[in-house]
């Protein structure tokens, strides 16, 4: 009972104290009223100065509740705006998450999947359209990169970093061979028809090397695929609202 007490005390606020204070006050002042023995208990000089040093100190924890008071108030307002900014951070990320899928899908599905013919004509030796290095497909990533950094999971939002760099990486690498291989059809063409040792070896050479640099074209291109796709399941799994956002 006593614990049952001492809590129900400590619950109190500034406000339910002045309250009380009031109250006792009002009883006070009744009693003085109705009681000429109160009346004359109250007039006292002594008793005066006693009531003059408990309002004092009735001023004093009352000061100090309505500080405290104001002290709460302004850590559950910043409690509140932080929970707000967290969960501004977590919509502004999902959007960015769901953005950069749809464009990585897409891209896979349309452009990525497109280089599979570029990369057969390289191995087969056949003649390649150019591919310009210039690259503006990546339209949601660079709107989104900033927004990448408020995942919680920020590993992912690195990894996504990663992904762009070696798809472009990548694209570039393969604009390269493209270009290296048309250099090559160019000189054979100009060469045809001679087979003299000073022109056929070093075409020879180019065209094995060529060939090689196609089968290394092939293997990047598979591993991109490999890394593009499990990265998908991944962004995929991170879109979907959690429990407690649900």
């Amino acid at each position: 009972m006593g614990k049952e007490e001492t809590g129900f005390w400590r619950s109190l606020g500034w406000r339910e104290w002045v309250v009380i204070a009031a109250a006792l006050m009002l009883a006070m002042g009744v009693a003085a009223i109705l009681s000429p023995g109160f009346r004359g208990f109250i007039s006292h000089s002594a008793t005066a100065a006693w009531v003059q040093a408990l309002g004092s100190v009735g001023a004093i924890f009352v000061a100090i509740g309505v500080a405290r008071h104001q002290t709460l108030e302004s850590e559950r307002k910043a409690a509140e705006q932080r929970q707000h900014d967290a969960a501004t951070r977590r919509i502004q990320a999902q959007t960015a998450l769901k953005s950069i899928r749809a464009e990585l899908e897409s891209y896979r599905s349309k452009k990525l999947v497109s280089m599979e013919g570029i990369i057969a004509a390289l191995q087969k030796g056949e003649n390649l359209p150019d591919i310009p290095l210039a690259n503006n497909d990546f339209q949601a990533y660079r709107r989104s990169a900033y927004f990448l950094t408020l995942l919680e999971d920020y590993s992912l939002g690195q990894r996504i970093h990663d992904m762009y760099d070696d798809i472009d990486t990548f694209r570039m690498s393969l604009a390269y061979y493209v270009q290296l291989r048309l250099e090559y059809i160019a000189a054979y063409q100009a060469n045809e028809g001679r087979y003299d040792s000073a022109t056929y070896l070093p075409l020879k050479a180019a065209d094995q090397k060529l060939t090689r640099q196609a089968q290394d074209a092939a293997a990047l291109y598979a591993a991109l695929l490999v890394s593009l796709d499990a990265l998908l399941l991944e962004v995929a799994a991170a879109c979907r609202p959690s429990p407690l956002q649900a």
